[in-house]
């Protein structure tokens, strides 16, 4: 284990996430495993910050000159800061099924090249009647509320709020 500090006495004797860490510092932990490792192979870091890491930045972020690279970023702005949405207003949900009921967050690559990702939020209450077919990527779905019943090919999952399927 390897340990540094800026001022002496800031890092927490005896474990990593202690109730009172010294200096009102915030305890975070970094993971640089897949979730999907088993536990004894996993790599973290333990960190003690000012502030928690998703507090906006006390200065607003500004665009600059010049890109990282030398190229511009297909001319959209890429801010920092975290980002949030305001919830989505209810439009009958509940007439809706798994396909009706997804909505693009936001994307980046190119279908066309089969590269690039795709970011959905789903919101259904009602039950797919027909089959939905993808060949071209793979789903990581997480339910937020409520069990899916999802029959796939080789098998039925039964999956329930913040499991991954």
């Amino acid at each position: 284990s390897f340990e540094s500090e800026a001022a002496e006495g800031a890092l927490p004797k005896g474990r990593n996430n202690p109730r009172k860490v010294p200096f009102d510092l915030y305890c975070e932990q970094l993971s640089g495993t897949a979730f999907t490792r088993p536990r004894h192979v996993n790599l973290r870091t333990w960190l003690y910050r000012q502030q928690p890491s998703v507090v906006h930045n006390v200065q607003p972020f500004h665009m600059t000159e010049t890109f990282f690279g030398g190229s511009d970023p297909s001319g959209g702005v890429l801010d920092p800061n975290p980002l949030r949405w305001m919830p989505f207003e209810d439009k009958n949900w509940s007439a809706q099924d798994f396909i009706s009921g997804m909505h693009l967050l936001g994307s980046s690559g190119d279908p066309s090249t089969k590269s690039g990702l795709a970011i959905y939020i789903y919101c259904f209450g009602k039950a797919m009647k027909d089959y939905f077919y993808n060949s071209d990527g793979d789903f990581l779905i997480v339910p937020q509320e409520g069990v899916l019943l999802i029959h796939t090919e080789l098998g039925r999952l039964c999956v329930q709020p913040t499991e991954v399927c």
